[in-house]
């Protein structure tokens, strides 16, 4: 009877309406905490934090209602405040002691997880708006080649189309990216290093390393049969964090593109299990409306891709592409092909054409396909800030797509002086992808910023997730490097040489460190015995790189000219056109000139005019410019000046700009106009230092500033001229040319036992020199005229 007098007081007091009302309150302000915390920039707990808090304070609510909620007048008690305010404080303390414990919806990927939180505040972006964004949203996939089981070689072509159709498929949304080794030059020649020449029949534990390597959660392998009732496609997917299986799916069919379909579904669903809600706004858009029905179409589209992948030849590539085209002419995709192919050749008319036919037939095209084609038409037109507007907006429609994320950091890092933005831009790539990998790409925009500091921070919390991530420990060494300091790089790069089993690059770098620090003939010869053990052409070129640079500041010129001579068919395989034309013609007359040898020079770069198509010819101005500026020819630079203006506005490369204002400055200089010259080269060095160039060749930059330098040392400027090559020697210690105008200036101020120092040196650096360079024969000129002002000082 007493509990049932309980029972009818409560109902009396209408304590359960009361709870019953509460508990449907509780669970809608939860509702709303969880989507405040996917909208807006709070912690990730936020919704824990109310739940718990607001459970907590369900005695109190008993409590109140059992006081007030039968009809009538009653009073406040001091004990009913005391008892609420007693529950408030208790709740706060269970709400912090348990609220942040909520488990991660991946276990298997939670060590991934983990925010990274650098030890700055992030900074004002210029005026770049970034959306907020759910936290490690994005899935990224290593996609790799097809095998043929039934080796009829009339189907090889599906090893790499049924790749690329899939391919195609999964990145019709934008919360997953895709790498094939079509997109991706790492993944390709990751394969043919380990023997695996056309990129097929890889074992699983190497796609596995691969793909960890590229920081991806999934990697998909498959393969295909032919049977007399049509095809059988089998794909794989893997978790790369714990190599399982998750799933193999297969689909048997007469029509092919109908079975990638299937089986696209099917991996999105699993590749998206725990983001239903987002997956569910995916359009499910069959391949052949997107792409083609036309496989013979098709097959031409894949044979241009596999020609620019595994030839690097985009003529021949766009010939296919034509092909293509004409068995079907609503085949966009070939369109955008040839806008990319005919842009990296320079023949901008024809890749705006190509641009504006893809656009055409936009509903061809997948949405982000869209934003992309239309960011190049307008870079096409020499609308830089457009074409970056263009990429904000692919950011602001799909805010968690980490490929419009890592195309506006990258290309607000090429058009520089919005780095702030891409700090921005990379710190959301980071907060979006489950791998820390952007860690990387951050402090690459503060190497631009010279923040080292926070460059060399954001390297290691890299390393403290990956410690022998061969990007990583290249990536601290450079920025070690950046600040004088050899002997620390060269741990990390020793690290990096043992943890990566003969791989080139990093034994490249260690080489490198060792010869700009210390012993140039050591690391020559380990650099010697690399190239004896290189698979192909991108490690030989790579390591004739780091020869010409050695060879260059021992002053051997001629070794320099044999060694370009020798990686002559290498660059050809591995660069685009016009960097080929740069790297090996361009260098080729330069280090003529620095060997006097000015009238073969000139003749080779007529030679080159001549042989080469417009528009590339036009780019060969910056050669003429480095051949005059040898020559002091203040008249020819002028009139290329003008020319090379011109030209980087019709090839759209402001990247060039940072050139024209040096040679700028050394025009000014030759016309004694030193006032107009400092300011010309302070223009040239901000230009550079924000430049992505430099972040692959510092020396860029060192160069700038050597040029200042001298120009400081011409007008008189001595303090000045030595403040800027002490700086320069601080990270580039062997910069023997600038130790040459150290040499100048201090026989200029009668510094003697200084400048009989910085001989001493030079004649370490330069004691095989040949003859003939041109600097090393200015050396002997100022030791000859040192020695005569001492004996001349000694003789009164």
């Amino acid at each position: 009877m007493a509990q049932s007098g309980f029972i009818k007081a409560l109902i009396q007091r209408r304590v359960p309406h009361i709870l019953g009302v509460y508990m449907a309150g509780l669970w809608l302000c939860v509702e709303i905490a969880d989507w405040m915390g996917e909208r807006f920039n709070i912690i990730p707990d936020f919704s824990a934090y109310v739940f718990i808090i607001l459970l907590s304070m369900v005695p109190t609510v008993f409590f109140i209602a059992w006081a007030h909620g039968q009809p009538g007048k009653d009073e406040w008690t001091w004990k009913q405040t005391v008892f609420g305010v007693t529950n408030v404080v208790l709740a706060l303390i269970i709400a912090v002691s348990f609220g942040g414990t909520t488990p991660s919806s991946s276990p298997l990927l939670s060590p991934l997880n983990q925010t990274i939180n650098l030890k700055h505040a992030t900074p004002q972006s210029g005026y770049l708006n970034l959306q907020e964004t759910r936290q490690n949203l994005n899935q990224k996939v290593s996609l790799f080649f097809w095998t043929n089981e039934d080796n009829k070689t009339d189907n090889d072509w599906l090893s790499y189309g049924a790749t690329w159709l899939l391919s195609k498929d999964l990145k019709r949304t934008p919360y997953v990216s895709v790498e094939t080794p079509f997109d991706s030059d790492a993944m390709r020649f990751a394969l043919q290093d380990r023997g695996y020449e056309n990129a097929v029949g890889e074992p699983l534990p190497l796609a596995r390393q691969i793909a960890e390597n590229r920081s991806s959660q999934w990697l998909i392998r498959g393969q295909f049969s032919q049977q007399d009732n049509g095809f059988i496609f089998e794909a794989s997917l893997y978790n790369v964090l714990t190599g399982h299986l998750v799933k193999t799916i297969s689909h048997q069919t007469n029509n092919m593109l109908l079975a990638l379909d299937y089986i696209s579904a099917e991996l999105l669903s699993l590749i998206l299990a725990d983001n239903k809600e987002e997956s569910n706004k995916i359009p499910q858009l069959a391949i052949q409306d997107h792409i083609s029905t036309n496989i013979q179409a098709i097959q031409y589209l894949i044979n241009s891709l596999w020609i620019e992948a595994f030839e690097n030849d985009f003529p021949k590539a766009i010939e296919s592409l034509k092909l293509a085209i004409e068995a079907d002419p609503y085949l966009a995709e070939a369109y955008v092909l040839q806008m990319r192919m005919y842009r990296d050749m320079g023949q901008f008319e024809n890749a705006r054409f190509m641009a504006q036919k893809a656009l055409e037939y936009d509903f061809k095209l997948y949405s982000e396909d869209v934003f992309l084609v239309t960011a190049n038409l307008y870079a096409l037109d020499g609308e830089e800030d457009k074409a970056i507007k263009v990429l904000e907006n692919w950011v602001k429609e799909y805010p968690n797509s980490a490929e419009a994320l890592y195309l506006l950091g990258n290309n607000l890092i090429v058009k520089g002086h919005r780095l702030d933005d891409a700090e921005a831009v990379f710190k959301q790539l980071k907060h979006i992808e489950p791998h820390n990998k952007n860690l990387l790409r951050l402090s690459q925009v503060y190497i631009l910023k010279e923040q080292f500091d926070l460059a060399e921070e954001s390297i290691r919390a890299f390393l403290s997730y990956h410690p022998n991530h061969k990007a990583g420990l290249l990536s601290l060494g450079d920025v070690l490097q950046r600040q004088g300091n050899y002997q620390g790089a060269v741990a990390v790069f020793e690290q990096a040489v043992l943890t990566n089993h003969n791989d080139i690059e990093a034994a490249v770098q260690f080489a490198l460190n060792q010869g700009m620090s210390d012993n140039p003939e050591e690391a020559i010869s380990q650099l010697i015995a690399l190239n004896q053990h290189a698979k192909n052409s991108q490690q030989r070129f790579a390591i004739s790189l780091a020869l010409e640079q050695m060879y260059m500041q021992k002053g051997q010129i001629q070794h320099v000219l044999d060694t370009l001579e020798a990686a002559k068919e290498d660059s050809r395989k591995t660069q685009s056109y016009i960097s080929h034309i740069m790297n090996y013609h361009g260098k080729r007359i330069t280090y003529l000139t620095l060997l006097g040898q000015t009238d073969q020079a000139r003749e080779e770069l007529n030679k080159l005019k001549e042989s080469t198509e417009d528009p590339f010819n036009k780019m060969l101005v910056f050669i003429e410019l480095a051949y005059y500026d040898f020559l002091n020819d203040a008249e020819n630079i002028s009139k290329n000046l003008d020319i090379s203006r011109r030209v980087i506005t019709e090839f759209k490369a402001s990247i060039y700009q940072q050139f024209i204002d040096n040679y700028a400055a050394i025009l000014y200089r030759l016309n004694k106009q030193f006032k107009q010259a400092i300011t010309a080269h302070n223009k040239a060095i901000k230009e550079s230092k924000q430049s992505f160039i430099a972040l692959k060749d510092r020396r860029i930059i060192e160069e700038f500033i050597y040029e200042k330098a001298d120009t400081h040392y011409l007008a008189g400027e001595y303090q000045q001229a030595l403040e800027l090559i002490d700086d320069v020697l601080v990270a580039r210690p062997r910069f023997a040319e600038i130790l040459l105008l150290k040499l100048k200036i201090l026989n200029a101020q009668k510094e003697y036992a200084q400048a009989n120092q910085v001989i001493t040196l030079l004649d370490s650096y330069w004691q095989d020199a040949d003859p003939d360079y041109s600097q090393y024969k200015i050396f002997l000129a100022e030791k000859k005229s040192l020695n005569l002002n001492v004996s001349a000082l000694t003789a009164q």
